[in-house]
């Protein structure tokens, strides 16, 4: 039962991450892209 029970969060996290990692990597790129430009435009 311990061991089974064990079993039920692993899955759960484990595509979450990718997703979440994916998510923050499309929305951090053009905000970084946009930083730079901004500040490429002000020197």
């Amino acid at each position: 039962m311990n061991s089974n029970n064990r079993s039920v969060p692993a899955p759960t996290p484990a595509p979450a991450t990718p997703t979440a990692a994916a998510a923050a990597h499309f929305l951090f790129t053009p905000y970084v892209l946009l930083s730079s430009l901004k500040k490429k435009k002000n020197c």
